[in-house]
Formats: structure tokens, sequence, C-alpha cells
């Protein structure tokens, strides 16, 4: 599987030079931004390209970055009347995007607010309409699936991978992207269930895969834990026991690979393995707030 991002964002280098040394000018470039982004869309859309694997990566690429920047600097060359205009537009904007722009009515712990909120901010999860987020509610397949594809911002090019995914549906490229990418599996017989309940121990395998995915470090902590060549105590152990012979590894990952593998402190779970019911459905509060935690733990989100 070949996944091509560039290596280096020529708008946002330049976005920091001009904040650094001149931050008017760095404003009205951000400002620009703002009005230039169907334009950037348009240069991602016309330059991505399928890979291979028929996932469609959806990274700008190198290329129209470059092309974003000149037509930024073209009209900061021809319109330099609408510097003060764009500053002024840059701040406005600073104060109605994503930092506190979402706020779910009836979400009351702070850390599952924190979570859905920011989350939803950037587009990863959604509310039940009324400003409502539904935090008891449960999570489908599907839907996590989704989620997965907005954070690692990708979809799927080509035929269904399974019988009871059809080609229009909404999830679609989700499901079958992360399907390709190993994050989740299908049911056999080529079903996916695409409307089926997650568990607990369900959703944290998934979001071990992820946290692999997104990790080297963790990835080799996962390798040498299926291995059974990592050295645990014997209370760790048992912690596993309640859960499937198949989603250990996850569990474990999570649990334990910030530290082993990162030295950093804590965990990437929603909460402890000893409040966790791994045969109970995940609720949706739980899901934010287990996504929220892997991000946040491999410093993906501050």
């Amino acid at each position: 599987m070949t996944t091509t991002r560039s290596s280096l964002n020529p708008g946002r280098f330049l976005l920091g030079f001009l904040l650094r040394r001149n931050l008017p000018a760095g404003l009205c470039f951000f400002g620009v931004s703002f009005f230039c982004f169907p334009l950037q869309y348009i240069l991602e859309i016309f330059f991505s390209r399928p890979s291979p694997d028929g996932i469609l990566y959806l990274y700008m690429s190198t290329r129209a970055h470059i092309y974003t920047g000149l037509s930024l600097a073209v009209m900061f060359a021809m319109v330099p009347a609408l510097s003060l205009l764009l500053a002024l537009a840059a701040v406005l904007s600073l104060m109605v995007l994503p930092g506190g722009a979402v706020r779910f009515l009836d979400v009351d712990d702070a850390r599952v607010s924190l979570a859905a909120d920011t989350l939803a901010a950037l587009g990863v999860v959604g509310g039940t309409g009324d400003g409502k987020f539904s935090p008891e509610g449960h999570l489908t397949r599907a839907q996590l699936c989704v989620m997965l594809s907005r954070v690692l911002n990708v979809t799927w090019v080509g035929s269904s991978r399974f019988d009871d995914v059809a080609q229009d549906a909404w999830y679609a490229g989700a499901v079958n992207a992360m399907a390709e990418l190993g994050l989740v599996n299908g049911m056999g017989a080529g079903r996916f269930d695409p409307n089926g309940l997650l568990t607990q121990e369900q959703f944290l395998t998934i979001m071990g895969r992820m946290a692999r995915y997104l990790n080297f470090a963790v990835d080799s902590f996962g390798m040498v834990f299926e291995e059974e060549d990592v050295s645990l105590p014997m209370s760790k152990w048992l912690a596993l026991e309640p859960y499937s012979d198949w989603a250990r590894t996850g569990v474990a990952v999570l649990a334990w690979g910030l530290e082993d593998a990162l030295d950093g402190t804590g965990d990437l779970l929603f909460a402890s393995l000893k409040e966790l019911s791994p045969k109970a459905p995940i609720l949706r509060e739980e899901a934010a707030a287990g996504m929220y935690a892997v991000l946040s733990g491999l410093e993906i989100l501050p």
C-alpha cells in the first residue's frame, strides 16, 4: 500500500515565517487563505489521485500548496489596499472558528465535553440535532468507520468489499477504506454488518489498531506483545483476562503503549481498565473520549 504525503507544506511554512517576522502581514495571509479555500480545494481534488490500493488520499499535494501560495502572493502584489480589511477578517474568523464554536447542551462531564466539542469542531463527530450530542446513545460499526476516515482523511475508490455495504451508502467510502487499511474486519461471508452496535472491547481493538497505524513506536510495542515477547507484571496480564483473545493486543496498546513505547505517562483509554466492561455496548460519549484520548496522547491534538 502506498501513501503519498508532502514532507513540506509551503503554505504553513510561509504563514509561520510571516507571523514571526511581520504580524500584520501574517494576519493578512491568514485572512486571504479563507477567501482562497475554494481554489485550494479544487487544486487538491485535481492533483489527488487514487493509489493502487484503491484508497483516495486527500492530503494536499505539494504542487497544489505551491500554486495556492503563488496565487496568494499575486493577490497581495495586485491589491495591497486590502491588507487592513483582510487582517480584520482574519481576526474575526479566529473568533468564530473551531476553538469554542461547538457546545453540546446535553454533555455535563467536563472531560467528555472537551472531547466531543473538539472533535465536532474538527468535523470528526456530529451532533444529533437541537444542540445535542446524545452521549448515552450507541455507536454503530459504520459510524466509527466514518469517524476514523475523517481523522485519517481517506476514502475509498472502487467497488465495495462487502455485500451488505452498498456503493452509494453514506458510509461506504469510510468502511471500505478502513477495511483496506486493516483497521476493521468483516463479519465473514462477505458481510460487514454496518448497523451492528460496537462493544467496548471491539471499539478498543479498533482504536488500538489506529494508534499503531499512527505511531511506529506504538506499533512496535503491539508487535512485541503479539509475539508474547513483552515483559509485563502479572497484575497487567490479569487485567486482560476479561477480554477476548483477539482484543487483548489492542487493549494492551492503549493501556501501556504510551509508557512502554514512548516513555510517556498515562494511557490512551477513555477510562481505567478496571472501570471498563468489555462486552457492554460502547456509548457515544465513551467513543468521543476514547478517540480524543488516542489523538491527544499521541500529540496529534494538543
